[in-house]
């Protein structure tokens, strides 16, 4: 240990479908963290950049008690019914 807290919980104003994909992806439950194009709500440059992508492959290659979970407020999806968080 470098003498740094390990984070947890990452709590990201954005979108939370794709915060839950990015997620899923982190922790390897899906292949990438992008969205289908027909899932995607917001620009390309707002969550499916080069910096959130690497931040992503960052979280990815933490030890497992260290991977953070990466979550939105659910309040951010204009969605009627969502899947609860895994």
């Amino acid at each position: 240990m470098t003498g740094l807290c390990a984070c947890v919980l990452l709590v990201l104003q954005a979108d939370w479908p794709a915060m839950q994909a990015a997620n899923d992806y982190i922790h390897h439950l899906r292949a990438t963290p992008e969205q289908a194009e027909s899932e995607r709500r917001f620009p390309e440059w707002m969550w499916n950049n080069q910096c959130m992508a690497d931040f992503y492959e960052w979280c990815k290659r933490r030890e497992p008690d260290e991977t953070p979970q990466v979550r939105s407020p659910r309040c951010q999806s204009g969605r009627p019914k969502i899947h609860p968080m895994r």
